[in-house]
C-alpha cells in the first residue's frame, strides 16, 4: 500500500541504503534527512535525497537537459515550479539505481564547487543507464 507521498513502505530505506553504501568513500559525505526524507550532503550542501518514489540529484543545467529525453529522468517540481538545477530519477527497483552511481558522484563533485565557480564543474551527459521499452 503507497503512503501519502506515492512512496512504497520500505521503498525510501531500501534506496537510502544502497546508496549510502555505494557513496561511502565520497569525502565528508553526510547522511541525514532533508523534509523529512533521506538526504545526502557534502559539507552542508545537499546534493540528493529520496523523495516519493525517486531520487532528487542537484545537477549542472547543462546535464539535466541531457538526460530529460531518457525514460527515468524528470524536472523536479515542487508547488508547480520546476526547481533550477534539480531533476528527479526514478527507478522501478531500488536496486536499478545502481546504474546512476555516477551521475551522484556528479551531483557531489557539483556542490562541492563554491556557487559562484560551479560553471567550472565538468558537465558529463552520459551515464550507463540501461535503455528500457516501455
Amino acid at each position: 500500500m503507497a503512503t501519502k507521498s506515492g512512496a512504497q513502505p520500505g521503498h525510501q530505506s531500501e534506496i537510502a541504503e544502497l546508496l549510502t553504501n555505494r557513496l561511502a568513500d565520497l569525502p565528508g559525505l553526510r547522511v541525514g534527512k532533508t523534509f523529512g526524507h533521506p538526504a545526502f550532503s557534502v559539507g552542508s550542501k545537499v546534493f540528493a535525497f529520496v523523495y516519493r518514489r525517486g531520487v532528487v540529484l542537484k545537477l549542472p543545467r547543462e546535464t539535466i537537459d541531457g538526460l530529460l529525453d531518457r525514460k527515468g529522468y524528470a524536472p523536479f517540481k515542487m508547488g508547480g515550479r520546476v526547481m533550477k538545477e534539480w531533476m528527479e530519477v526514478r527507478r522501478d527497483d531500488p536496486s536499478a539505481y545502481e546504474v546512476d552511481i555516477d551521475l551522484f558522484r556528479q551531483a557531489a563533485a557539483f556542490v562541492s564547487y563554491p556557487e559562484g565557480q560551479r560553471s567550472r564543474c565538468p558537465k558529463k551527459t552520459t551515464t550507463k543507464t540501461r535503455t528500457r521499452k516501455g
